[in-house]
């Protein structure tokens, strides 16, 4: 057996694995993009599901790299701090405007 089969198929189901979520993405994104331009308000939900959950957990693990970090190491963290800041940015900007689209339909 060829020592370096189990890396290989390891590597091909990770590789699988991120296709697909990056699939998932495009649809959950192109459902961001017709909902806004169409004005309906329920497209925009599965975009901010989808990345709150993301938020969420690149929160958690950058915490937890941060915790392990010491004296200068720690300025690693503060470009991705920023990330998660704008990411929140884009998140309130997406949910006021489904909240918009959903109080101009129910008037």
């Amino acid at each position: 057996e060829h020592p370096d089969s189990a890396f290989c198929k390891q590597g091909t189901a990770v590789f699988s694995i991120g296709i697909a979520l990056l699939c998932v993405h495009v649809i959950i994104s192109s459902f961001l993009i017709h909902g806004s331009r169409k004005r309906i308000a329920w497209m925009l939900l599965p975009w901010l599901v989808t990345t709150g959950i993301s938020l969420g957990l690149h929160a958690l693990i950058t915490v937890i790299n941060a915790t392990q970090l010491s004296g200068a190491e720690f300025f690693v963290t503060v470009p991705i701090i920023c990330v998660l800041l704008l990411s929140t940015y884009f998140m309130i900007v997406v949910n006021s405007y489904r909240l918009e689209l959903k109080r101009s339909f129910t008037f």
